[in-house]
């Protein structure tokens, strides 16, 4: 799956990437190298969105496996963090709508996320809609 990425959205990443590395200044050479944001620096695999569009995911650092492309569903999930964790909700605008009679999904309800342990604020991108929103059905 590829995403298009408007100037707006590439501005802003572009903003996001400089500020990180005003205050990680150790980070940033991957990104330079596959022409790409860091979505997601870790506690997992890294999880990058190129220039063209295109998500990697990054497990070289994880359990020492590859740099590959995202499925579809993995791109997906990979957009819904990458907003959390940016603060950059024009990422959403990335994700494809629903198609005209789908129903929210489920287990998140539409919110694209689910708690991981009721009561609390953790939570985790639903693994039925895969951060859609609505039903995949």
């Amino acid at each position: 799956m590829r995403f298009t990425l408007g100037p707006d959205l590439l501005a802003q990443l572009r903003r996001y990437r400089d500020e990180q590395r005003r205050q990680f200044p150790e980070w940033g050479g991957e990104e330079d190298e596959l022409n790409a944001f860091l979505l997601h620096p870790g506690m997992g695999p890294l999880i990058y969105i190129t220039v063209d569009g295109r998500i990697l995911i990054d497990e070289r650092t994880w359990n020492g496996d590859v740099l590959r492309e995202a499925d579809d569903d993995e791109a997906i999930e990979s957009v819904v963090i990458g907003a959390s964790m940016t603060g950059i909700d024009a990422l959403l605008d990335l994700l494809p709508p629903p198609p005209p009679a789908a129903a929210p999904c489920p287990e998140c309800a539409g919110t694209r996320w689910v708690s991981l342990i009721p009561g609390r604020h953790w939570a985790s991108v639903c693994s039925t809609c895969h951060g859609r929103g609505w039903d995949p059905g």
